[in-house]
């Protein structure tokens, strides 16, 4: 499937999905961006950058605990939602940006944390993902990911990328340092169907 290509189903799928994702215990489960979050280590100094936002779950968690959350998608129904959801929990330090993964529209060291929950399989290029990532994080800077594990079934959503471990080594070493690699489960879904990368990298 070609990047344009990519891009264009994830739109259109997560277009007609919007309230489905807004209202799933999946995504928007406390105790699920608690530990996300746990993980961020966010500091009240802190800019963070959440790509591919979807509902704004995780800015919207964030945004207590740090200075500034910036948050993209590259569908505008989802971030219309995160809006919504933004205004109404009066978070005024969150703001959302129409952006791709892998053409982040921001100054080279803007943040201090990247996040990104659930989503690399969607990403059209995840290798240039991983090169824009490591251009806007100060020298330093943390970016973590949370992904579906390679030898699970492919994702209710489905998407383009399932990588496997070594691969995610291979395509963000050039760029970052692995802090610390381990897994996670959805608490929704039996453990055959749940199994997740959770990944901590440091930029170099």
């Amino acid at each position: 499937m070609s990047a344009p290509d990519a891009v264009s189903r994830s739109r259109a799928q997560f277009a007609r999905a919007v309230r489905r994702y807004a209202a799933s215990p999946l995504f928007r489960s406390d105790a699920g961006l608690r530990a996300f979050v746990a993980l961020v280590e966010p500091a009240p100094e802190h800019r963070v950058l959440d790509v591919a936002t979807g509902a704004g779950f995780v800015a919207l968690a964030l945004a207590p605990l740090v200075r500034e959350v910036i948050a993209t998608d590259i569908t505008a129904e989802m971030l219309a939602e995160a809006r919504r959801l933004a205004a109404e929990r009066e978070a005024g330090n969150v703001r959302f940006a129409f952006a791709q993964a892998e053409a982040l529209p921001f100054r080279d060291a803007r943040f201090d944390r990247v996040t990104v929950r659930s989503a690399p399989h969607h990403f059209a290029d995840v290798g240039e993902f991983a090169r824009e990532a490591a251009r806007v994080l100060k020298p330093g800077g943390i970016l973590f990911m949370r992904e579906f594990h390679a030898d699970q079934p492919q994702p209710p959503e489905g998407g383009p990328y399932r990588l496997k471990l070594e691969e995610f080594f291979e395509v963000f070493t050039p760029h970052f340092r692995f802090l610390s690699v381990g897994e996670a489960y959805y608490h929704d879904l039996p453990p055959d169907r749940c199994r997740l990368h959770v990944l901590r990298l440091q930029r170099r």
